[in-house]
């Protein structure tokens, strides 16, 4: 996945492409809350609100470090996480 892409197609105002993050982010992240709080419904709270802040503030996500986090699906929740 071609983050840098993705983020900047987005800010130039094509909003769907936002859903492309989501697909390829959200059950790792899910995943990865869940394991951190041992409550499902909390795991997806806090996925949803990961996502949404992402969204919010993708005008200053910085492209270089999303370069440098890991980007596997595996560890993709990594880079959401390393903007914050």
């Amino acid at each position: 996945m071609d983050e840098a892409r993705i983020i900047e197609s987005i800010r130039q105002g094509h909003v769907n492409a936002f859903e492309e993050i989501v697909e390829h982010y959200q059950m790792p992240m899910v995943r990865y809350l869940y394991r951190l709080t041992g409550d499902l419904a909390a795991a997806q709270d806090l996925a949803q609100d990961t996502f949404f802040q992402a969204y919010r503030g993708i005008d200053s996500f910085n492209t270089h470090i999303a370069d440098t986090c890991p980007s596997t699906t595996e560890t993709g929740r990594q880079t959401l996480a390393c903007q914050h």
